[in-house]
């Protein structure tokens, strides 16, 4: 109905909306990457960044962690 109302061919309107679709789960890891790289720098500069914790496992510290 939109296409219709827009005047664009219905085709045109499938095309785009394929096309669409890899460019944006190509900007979804691009977009989460830059948040994790954003909130490192903003842990570093207010002394928060511990690198230690940052390069351990995940497994390792979820058994820490039920350990407790």
């Amino acid at each position: 109905m939109v296409c219709d109302l827009a005047g664009v061919p219905l085709e045109v309107a499938v095309i785009f909306f394929g096309v669409d679709y890899f460019l944006g789960i190509t900007r979804v890891p691009c977009n989460i990457m830059g948040s994790v790289f954003c909130s490192i720098i903003m842990a570093k500069k207010r002394g928060e960044f511990d690198k230690e914790i940052f390069n351990t496992p995940l497994e390792q510290l979820m058994k820490q962690e039920q350990v407790k």
